[in-house]
């Protein structure tokens, strides 16, 4: 086992669902209760296995109060994304307590971004043109790392794609420690807004993962490894 992955919160490579439930990948984890999934929504995804296809509207997965984000300095959250159509307003991941307080990473409609929003009592995101690294109906593998014993916008947030660093333009600053968002249950794609389009292997970990370790984690799972 790779030592990054002793600090692996939640792991969910989308081949044990049960409609319209998600396991997660390894028991003890934080299970995943699916709204308005169906079994039309399970579709062949990477490496061979499954993958979860959400068709926007209404359709997400509540994978509960995940403890390890409320009032933490660093997490990493990696996946595999295929979406839709580029520049749709998208929920791809929600913890949220109030517009100045949350977690959230979505695609926007008005500017064709990719925004990351790591909020602690203000503003404060990572936002970058996402269609000059990434196509429409295609895979591309996400990490974003948050790191906030670092100083700077740039250091303490991070966002790879395909293994590579994008540059990102800020707006704020980017928060020491997230929200305390104790009692705000977490989910993949949103009750309004979500994703349009494929997810798999998707993980959350309680460390910032580097580049080298992000490169690892995207092979092995290119290869059915984890």
């Amino acid at each position: 086992m790779a030592d990054y992955e002793r600090s692996l919160v939640a792991a969910y490579d989308m081949s044990t669902i049960d409609p319209p439930n998600l396991a997660p990948f390894r028991a003890g984890q934080y299970d995943g209760t699916g709204v308005n999934i169906v079994a039309a929504d399970v579709v062949d995804g990477i490496a061979g296995g499954q993958c979860l296809h959400l068709g926007g509207d209404d359709e997400h997965v509540n994978i509960g109060d995940v403890v390890e984000l409320n009032a933490v300095s660093a997490f990493t959250i990696a996946f595999w994304m295929s979406q839709d159509v580029l520049d749709q307003l998208d929920t791809i991941f929600r913890k949220y307590l109030d517009g100045n307080n949350n977690i959230c990473i979505l695609t926007v409609d008005t500017d064709g971004t990719l925004r990351i929003e790591i909020e602690n009592g203000g503003i404060a995101r990572g936002i970058f043109d996402y269609s000059t690294v990434i196509s429409a109906n295609s895979w591309h593998h996400v990490a974003i790392v948050f790191d906030g014993i670092q100083t700077g916008n740039a250091n303490r947030l991070v966002v790879c794609v395909d293994g590579n660093p994008v540059t990102l333009a800020f707006g704020g600053t980017i928060p020491a420690v997230t929200s305390d968002l104790s009692g705000q249950d977490a989910t993949i794609g949103r009750a309004t807004a979500s994703f349009d389009g494929k997810l798999d292997g998707f993980r959350i970990y309680q460390q910032p993962l580097s580049q080298t370790q992000i490169m690892d984690l995207m092979v092995a799972q290119r290869q059915g490894r984890k």
